[in-house]
């Protein structure tokens, strides 16, 4: 009698898993903000796509943009490597926003800032 009640809860658990795993970046437009140590809020925009099967990022400074293609999910976790400037981002999901850190590699040591994007 309880293994027919323990499938259904087991099947349950492994379609929560697999829609956490592959929790993806909302497409579209977002727009990011860095926290400086001082307070300073410093705003960004970046669009989303889905290009190939694989997310991308495309990071707005005037007129450019700024292709960025390593990303990675884990769980409720979102780890995007920068091209440029030897840094990333470690975030995680709150709802549909991204909260957590900007991360800049020194040779001797690592700068933060907190982040947040909707």
């Amino acid at each position: 009698m309880r293994i027919k009640y323990f499938l259904p809860v087991i099947c349950l658990f492994s379609l929560i898993q697999v829609s956490v795993a592959n929790a993806q970046l909302k497409t579209g437009a977002w727009r990011g903000t860095l926290r400086s140590k001082s307070g300073s809020l410093l705003p960004f925009n970046f669009d989303v796509k889905n290009i190939g099967g694989k997310q991308e990022l495309f990071i707005h400074n005037g007129a450019e943009r700024f292709k960025v293609t390593n990303i990675q999910r884990n769980g409720d976790s979102v780890f995007i490597h920068m091209p440029l400037f030897n840094s990333e981002f470690k975030l995680k999901f709150e709802g549909q926003d991204l909260k957590g850190n900007w991360i800049k590699h020194y040779g001797d040591h690592d700068m933060l800032m907190a982040f947040t994007a909707t």
